[in-house]
């Protein structure tokens, strides 16, 4: 009986020696490869995730001055512009009579197939119970357009007649004329009533 205790021992140390072989030789055969390549799986991941944020927080701090960049540059062209009106509003007449003036010489500039090229009233002056709104007028055109013109200017009850008239040969288009001419409207002044 000795005998079988003592062969059952050494069956279940053999048995016991075999199984620990083999999970030694399972664990560094199969196991420890795939830690090793999980530990290095990882360290990718850390290295690849720090240069990505790296990689991010440069864009976004790129993207960033461009973007302050563009709004100052926006910034100043709302500057420039808000000038640029308020200079232009400076030289505009705040007169009431404008428009009926404007809106007279270009159906007249249209009639004689005339396009205006600039219409700009200039100071009014006031005599009793009348304003007198001197505006000049420059425009390119051809002797008949320019004499038709002048036609429905002397024959207008608003405008009273052309006090300056500067007539220049343009050099870029043969036969045509550069015009420059003031005229004079006249309107009842409202205020004495």
């Amino acid at each position: 009986m000795n005998i079988v205790k003592n062969i059952y021992k050494n069956s279940v140390i053999n048995i016991t020696l075999v199984l620990l072989i083999c999970s030694f030789v399972f664990f560094f055969v199969d196991i420890r490869p795939k830690l090793i390549s999980l530990n290095d799986l990882k360290e990718q991941i850390n290295y690849i995730d720090i240069h990505y944020n790296t990689a991010m927080q440069e864009e976004i701090t790129k993207r960033s001055k461009n973007i302050k960049n563009d709004i100052q540059l926006i910034q100043e062209k709302i500057k420039y512009i808000d000038s640029y009106i308020n200079s232009l509003k400076k030289h505009v007449i705040q007169d009431k009579n404008v428009p009926l003036l404007t809106q007279e010489l270009f159906k007249m500039a249209d009639s004689c197939k005339i396009e205006l090229g600039m219409v700009k009233p200039l100071n009014s002056k006031k005599i009793d119970n009348y304003e007198i709104l001197p505006t000049n007028i420059q425009f390119t055109s051809n002797y008949y357009e320019l004499i038709n013109l002048l036609l429905n200017i002397t024959a207008s009850k608003l405008l009273s007649g052309i006090d300056k008239l500067s007539i220049k040969l343009n050099d870029k288009i043969y036969p045509q004329l550069d015009i420059s001419l003031t005229v004079n409207a006249v309107f009842l002044n409202n205020e004495h009533e």
